[in-house]
């Protein structure tokens, strides 16, 4: 009797101590939760990485306040933060679809680009148009952009645009073009050295293009990227050269007087005359001879004047730009 009294007592213990704990536990379970909550008994988002900040500018000089996290959608319906979320550094109200870095240019072959466009915008529009100059060769075709386009925009009959290639195949010639002036420049380099002894040297590093467009960063380099990537065209050629916005150049110079800053009117400037307003090949030529001016006034070349300003293609943070320009269900 008196051993069933004790195990009975033992139970009734036991049962308590699971009671007490039972009870603990959730003390501490609702104490943890109360720490968790806001003052409104609101539980706290889960802790990620930190928002990437738009580096755009705003009107008033001031930084961009989106975020990644920004629900806001642009007047297409498309989400402005976007390309925050993909990696780039610009939301889609800034967006840089030529995204660059800094680069100690040597040796380069200096080709002037220019585009005729159906319009504006570089994610919509088209290209119908590619001059270049060189100093060893010009490069010049219309470019059929599959769409019906407007001549009153470029200047260039339906007709003339049916008879040229689709963008692809003009930017396979352009490519092999390109890359024959640099190995014209090596062949030259290796030829014009006489044959006295030398010491041993390591090799000079072969010349790279150099693209030159005026206002390029925000339109030509950005529409050509745009229409590779529409394409599905490679962007490799783009990440061996170099680039550089003349505007660029023009704007940081203090010692040569320049008012407007439109090709048009520093081709007044100078007297160049006789082109053909909005065609690719001519506009590229009366760069090349504002340069040519600007850099005889500086008593330097060409190429060291734009050397200074040379950038490459940050390839991924473009990617990030374009990817959502081009993206239809963005």
């Amino acid at each position: 009797m008196c051993e069933n009294k004790s195990h009975t007592h033992h139970l009734v213990v036991y049962y308590i101590n699971c009671m007490l704990i039972v009870s603990c536990l959730r003390v501490c379970v609702g104490y943890v939760d109360c720490l968790a909550r806001d003052d409104r008994g609101a539980m706290p988002p889960v802790i990620g990485p930190p928002p990437v900040r738009c580096c755009g500018a705003t009107k008033s000089g001031s930084r961009c306040s989106l975020t990644s996290t920004s629900a806001l959608l642009d007047d297409r319906g498309r989400a402005v933060a976007e390309p925050l979320r993909r990696g780039g550094d610009f939301c889609l109200f800034h967006a840089r679809p030529f995204c660059s870095r800094a680069v100690e240019l040597q040796g380069a072959v200096v080709i002037f680009l220019d585009f005729e466009t159906t319009g504006l915008d570089v994610a919509r529009d088209r290209i119908v148009e590619i001059g270049a100059v060189a100093a060893n060769g010009n490069f010049a075709t219309v470019v059929s952009p599959g769409v019906a386009s407007a001549s009153a925009i470029h200047g260039i009959e339906e007709a003339e645009l049916a008879q040229g290639p689709p963008f692809p195949t003009a930017w396979t010639r352009f490519v092999a073009y390109a890359e024959s002036l640099v190995n014209s420049a090596v062949h030259e380099n290796s030829d014009s050295e006489d044959d006295s002894p030398r010491l041993p040297r390591l090799p000079d590093e072969p010349p790279v293009v150099l693209l030159a467009a005026h206002n390029g960063g925000p339109f030509d380099f950005a529409m050509l990227l745009c229409e590779c990537s529409r394409y599905g065209l490679s962007w490799a050629p783009l990440e061996r050269w170099c680039f550089v916005d003349t505007l660029w150049v023009l704007r940081a110079l203090t010692s040569v007087e320049i008012g407007c800053m439109k090709l048009q009117c520093l081709v007044q400037s100078i007297g160049c005359s006789g082109m053909r307003a909005h065609r690719a090949l001519d506009d590229c030529l009366c760069l090349r001879g504002v340069m040519e001016h600007v850099a005889a006034c500086l008593g330097v070349s060409v190429l060291d004047l734009l050397r200074p300003f040379a950038v490459r293609l940050d390839a991924g943070a473009s990617a990030a730009q374009v990817s959502v320009l081009l993206d239809p269900t963005t």
